[in-house]
């Protein structure tokens, strides 16, 4: 079948009744033909240079997009060179193998706050670490996601988990604070967790104003169990990466005041007073930030209002705006990586969807040989694209993640997959949650990204997500984690299967009559709209009292 789609969207050519598109990039051929960066002025291209932007600053290039902050004046001027780079002291553990201890010493290790932005979060080890934190003085706040009904039920419950906790503890049960995640985004698909980056008010400290403790800790998996218990937070196969430095926490910190203010529709974060980058443009921290100007009520520095959320699939509502504002640089940052991808270098792929046509067409194009053009007639790249997925299904059927991964494998990648561990027929098997991209250079060079973003065009423009670039001249460490452990998952023969060029189609027979009456929560990944959201807004989550 061929569908067609709305001009100012991609227009895919789907083969098979079971390639739904799922979601969509506003401006596609703009940027596809232009290579360019919206502004924030209808109808208006500007092209500019990562480099152009640092430079420039942010007031000649986002006017219309400055945000309100919350930086403490008293403590000093923000960071005025957050685009000079330099080595961040970035740290990362591989779960389930640290059994999520990088978390929990970092609850440990807090002297003053500890600021936590999640989508899901609960189980028993967590709870009692931050109250035993309480217990000495910090101050504890939480933002959890509230888009849907489910992570509305499992936010209550970890707000209630908490209160036994502190009683338990005798702690101030003054000293924590949660609260139901900015209305500005679908949802709030962050992970992260910062440590005393706050003074005694809540606001942010400027870097080289916080104590030696100070830390940032970037995870792409939840805090939760990823199946039924016993399974604990960290049994899925996910990363947390670690760093001191003070201007990525300040960056990180800043944006997650605003986002707990419950900042209003026209705060967009981009940038703050006193600091030359933003979601946009940081050169370090990539930042899915939603997209402003989506309907044509709205004014192009707003984001939609809750009660319209963002709009998904096919016909667009005769609402929906032709020139939207995507706020962040998620997409782009991974994007250009894998376009990036040259002849004999190894491009490595975790993720938990494959639902973004543009990042399936960039794999396609990396893993086709040189020399030959792809059906969409871009010219291949001839690297070696290896992806490690966990299987999902549809009653029975792949789903559309696995279709795309097919095509991959047709154009010359390889695809380790793991049995679905969401099908109860394969509890046992490890489930794939992380997100990382590295590409690896004949010379060993590298450069990558790690973080909460999944590959649909919803989590990189309609959500809230945090993520990092990775460059080996700095960060060798982590790509090596990274690396090191993605290869013995690629090379695993156990309750996996493998699809290659030869073989694109491999799925076991066994996985798909396990299937059959069963569909993976993977497998449509882009239902969780936020409109009318789940819980009343954005704000403090309350609980029913015991009684």
């Amino acid at each position: 079948k061929t569908y067609t789609y709305h001009p100012t969207h991609m227009s895919p050519v789907a083969t098979a009744a079971t390639d739904t598109y799922l979601g969509y990039r506003y401006c596609i051929l703009w940027r596809e033909s232009h290579g360019c960066h919206m502004s924030t002025i209808p109808g208006v291209i500007v092209k500019f240079s990562p480099k152009a932007f640092a430079v420039l600053g942010a007031g000649a290039v986002l006017i219309a997009a400055a945000g309100c902050s919350s930086q403490s004046s008293s403590e000093g001027g923000a960071n005025q060179n957050a685009a000079s780079g330099g080595d961040y002291n970035l740290s990362a553990v591989a779960q389930p193998a640290n059994k999520g201890q990088a978390l929990l010493s970092a609850i440990n290790s807090a002297t003053k706050s500890i600021d936590i932005v999640i989508y899901q979060i609960g189980g028993p080890e967590i709870p009692p670490a931050l109250a035993a934190a309480m217990k000495k003085g910090v101050k504890v706040r939480v933002m959890i996601d509230g888009g849907t009904t489910g992570n509305a039920t499992k936010g209550q419950a970890f707000v209630t988990q908490m209160q036994a906790a502190i009683a338990a503890a005798s702690a101030d049960a003054s000293l924590f604070t949660a609260h139901w995640s900015s209305d500005n985004f679908n949802l709030t698909h962050q992970k992260s967790v910062m440590i005393d980056a706050v003074d005694s008010n809540g606001t942010t400290l400027a870097s080289g104003s916080m104590p030696s403790t100070a830390s940032l800790l970037i995870s792409t998996g939840n805090f939760i169990p990823n199946v039924t218990p016993p399974e604990p937070f960290y049994g899925a196969r996910d990363f947390y990466v670690t760093t001191p430095d003070q201007d990525l926490i300040n960056r990180a910190s800043v944006i997650f005041t605003s986002d707990f203010s419950c900042a209003g529709r026209d705060v967009t974060n981009n940038p703050y007073p006193g600091q030359n980058v933003g979601p946009q443009d940081d050169p370090k921290l990539v930042w899915s930030n939603g997209s402003t100007g989506v309907w044509t009520t709205d004014q192009q520095n707003e984001y939609p209002a809750v009660t319209q959320g963002y709009p998904f699939g096919y016909p667009p509502p005769a609402t929906e705006s032709k020139t939207p504002t995507d706020q962040g640089n998620s997409f782009d940052t991974q994007l250009n990586l894998i376009k990036g991808a040259k002849q004999g270098d190894t491009v490595r792929v975790y993720n938990e969807e494959m639902a973004s046509y543009e990042v399936t067409q960039a794999l396609i194009a990396a893993a086709t040989p040189v020399g030959t053009n792809t059906s969409a007639g871009t010219p291949g790249q001839g690297a070696n694209v290896q992806v490690v997925m966990s299987f999902s299904s549809t009653n029975g059927k792949p789903s559309s993640t696995v279709t795309s991964l097919e095509k991959i494998a047709t154009a010359g990648g390889t695809v380790t997959m793991f049995a679905d561990q969401n099908n109860p027929a394969f509890k046992d098997v490890l489930y794939i949650h992380a997100k990382i991209i590295t590409v690896t250079s004949s010379d060993g060079s590298s450069k990558g990204f790690v973080g909460s973003e999944n590959f649909s065009d919803p989590s990189m423009q309609f959500n809230r997500e945090l993520g990092i670039s990775l460059d080996s001249s700095t960060d060798q460490e982590v790509l090596g984690v990274l690396n090191n452990t993605f290869d013995t998952d690629f090379k695993t023969t156990a309750m996996t299967t493998q699809l290659t060029p030869a073989n694109p189609t491999n799925i076991p027979a066994s996985w798909l009559t396990a299937a059959k009456g069963f569909t993976s929560p993977q497998a449509q990944p882009n239902n969780g709209m936020r409109v009318g959201a789940a819980v009343q807004g954005c704000g403090p989550i309350t609980v029913s009292a015991k009684k």
